[in-house]
């Protein structure tokens, strides 16, 4: 049986580090806004950038540009993970990518050389759902027309793995450890 793989992004393919948006707009740095219901609304494509810096402006009594804010906001993607993207040249079968993320976080990954050898990047924001709901791992799947049975999947968070365990991928946790995701591959003879 061939398997396709299916990757997170942040934590599994790029070095995120979500302080950087702190210092950037000047919030304290233990300030976790990527935890609020308004990053979780704008995750799921139900707000907008404009309206989710409007949302952040209103909690922290802050205003930005709106440039600065959006820079903030994708320059928290620092970086290919080293090694990654020789792993992903070298996988034999189907890439894709399932991540929680929003617009402004996708212009970044989809402009990335890195991510040539992906055939798809699916995203909460366009399928209205996070991970590990269900919801988000089976849309995904039938979007990409694959089978959960016959896909290998990888995430930095173990609720994300766990979700994905439950609807039926082959799900492993890797944190920052492309040598990790590297010696899985290997396991399953899939590089």
């Amino acid at each position: 049986m061939s398997l396709n793989v299916l990757f997170d992004l942040g934590g599994v393919i790029f070095k995120i580090d979500w302080t950087i948006t702190n210092r950037i707009l000047g919030l304290p740095l233990s300030s976790d806004w990527w935890n609020s219901k308004e990053y979780d609304a704008y995750e799921r494509g139900q707000l907008s950038g404009s309206e989710f810096q409007t949302r952040i402006e209103t909690k922290y009594s802050r205003k930005w540009d709106s440039k600065v804010f959006r820079k903030s906001m994708q320059d928290l993607i620092e970086y290919p993970l080293p090694g990654i993207e020789e792993i992903l040249h070298s996988i034999q079968s189907p890439i894709f990518a399932l991540s929680n993320t929003c617009e402004a976080h996708e212009e970044v990954f989809k402009n990335a050389k890195v991510m040539k050898p992906f055939r798809r990047v699916v995203t909460s924001f366009e399928l209205g759902a996070r991970k590990p709901e269900r919801e988000a791992f089976e849309k995904c799947l039938s979007q990409l027309k694959i089978k959960a049975e016959e896909t290998l999947y990888f995430d930095d968070r173990e609720e994300n793995v766990e979700g994905a365990k439950d609807c039926g991928l082959i799900a492993f946790q890797t944190l920052n450890s492309p040598e990790t995701t590297k010696k899985i591959l290997e396991e399953y003879k899939l590089i």
